[in-house]
């Protein structure tokens, strides 16, 4: 199997094929990485400052009620059974936590005693986006 004529010298030096399987030692580097992340957070600094003008302006600031605490678990079955069995060493009562994990972990949590859990759907982009701002406000509320 030949190269077309003009071809440049990366692409005379890759093998035929998919060009997705090509490896970029570029963007495996941990300065390729560091810049990945970094280009991410620029891109959620405005949706940032949006949302945060719309809810500051939309929602009253009341004094925050210190009676529960919110605990955001969004890992998987693990982090949820030690953060279960750290309550029990500790004899945390469950009923004072507020727990918001994905939608798949709902039996887990009722049958480690979680009462008061917030789900996020991860079924759909639409359903994940609806289910965290109606979290915000339901947190916000309580």
């Amino acid at each position: 199997m030949g190269y077309a004529v003009g071809a440049s010298a990366v692409t005379s030096k890759m093998k035929p094929g998919r060009p997705h399987h090509v490896f970029d030692s570029h963007s495996t580097s941990p300065q390729g990485k560091a810049q990945t992340l970094m280009l991410i957070d620029r891109l959620f600094l405005w949706p940032y400052k949006i949302l945060r003008f719309i809810f500051a302006h939309t929602t009253n600031n009341q004094s925050l009620d210190s009676s529960y605490v919110l605990i955001i678990k969004l890992m998987g079955l693990g982090s949820i059974i030690k953060f279960a069995s750290l309550c029990e060493k500790q004899r945390v009562d469950k009923e004072k936590i507020k727990l918001i994990t994905f939608e798949p972990n709902r039996e887990l949590c009722v049958l480690l005693g979680f009462k008061d859990t917030f789900f996020i759907r991860t079924s759909g982009l639409f359903h994940f986006f609806s289910d965290c701002f109606s979290l915000f406000h339901q947190v916000r509320a309580n």
